[in-house]
């Protein structure tokens, strides 16, 4: 009766080569449907919401109170407006900055995020954090004035403070003011109105979020909404500066200035 051969011991070649490639496998398997995700989600729907001051990341408990918002604008940077975080009485005291809890969120997952930096002039923050979201390119020109753009709003649905729904919402440029420099400062802003009657946008609620225009670049952040037909938001040009100044600064929280070319 012959014996079957035994198989030969894999060599330590092939049992690393084994381990590399389901390593592969698993790390392939993960990243395409996050890929996919990000390749086929609109832009102003990969935003954070932010923690106002106080907020907690525990799902649905007193105290939780997201509804900013917030884009990478760099690597691990995230871009918000300023008056959703920061008090007033707050502005001249960087200690309170440094130890200030802001925590964002999306779906499941929760972060806590530092401040870096803060441009008090165009309502501008920057929250260093730990996310892996590729940075938003940054329009290199615009807006326009006719510019179609889009942005992630509120909807209100009934009485009471929660009773909100987020949607996301188109409206046209207007009013663009270009280099408005006062003391070599740039604060550049133009205002996005409602593209037609009944077609209210950004009622309040909805500062920090980013307007895109259609190739998904960031052409500006809104600040300010009248709750009805129209938002304020700083210009592309005025981010780039402000996140320029950023980079260059090493102090945390670093208080910076958008300055014109």
């Amino acid at each position: 009766m012959t014996e079957s051969p035994q198989a030969k011991p894999r060599s330590r070649l092939e049992f690393f080569s084994l381990i590399a490639h389901a390593v592969i496998v698993v790390l392939v398997g993960c990243s395409i449907p996050r890929m996919i995700s990000r390749f086929f989600t609109p832009p102003e729907q990969r935003g954070f919401y932010v923690a106002y001051e106080g907020g907690r990341c525990s799902e649905g408990k007193k105290g939780e109170r997201f509804g900013a918002n917030a884009y990478v604008i760099g690597p691990n940077t995230l871009m918000t407006a300023a008056h959703l975080v920061i008090k007033e009485g707050r502005k001249k005291n960087p200690a309170d900055l440094i130890t200030m809890p802001v925590k964002i969120k999306r779906g499941g997952a929760c972060f806590d995020t530092v401040i870096t930096a803060v441009d008090y002039a165009n309502d501008l923050l920057f929250l260093a954090a730990p996310v892996d979201d590729p940075p938003f390119p940054v329009a290199d020109d615009g807006p326009y004035a006719g510019q179609i753009v889009t942005s992630r709003g509120y909807e209100y649905i009934g009485p009471g403070i929660d009773n909100y729904r987020f949607l996301y919402h188109s409206g046209v440029v207007k009013n663009v003011t270009r280099k408005d420099c006062k003391a070599g400062r740039s604060s550049n802003r133009f205002e996005v109105h409602e593209r037609g009657p009944g077609q209210g946008i950004f009622p309040g609620g909805t500062s920090g979020s980013a307007f895109f225009d259609d190739r998904g670049r960031v052409v500006g952040l809104l600040i300010r909404s009248d709750r009805a037909t129209y938002a304020v938001a700083v210009s592309a040009d005025t981010i780039k500066e402000a996140v320029r100044a950023t980079y260059e600064c090493l102090a945390i929280p670093c208080f910076v200035t958008a300055k014109c070319d």
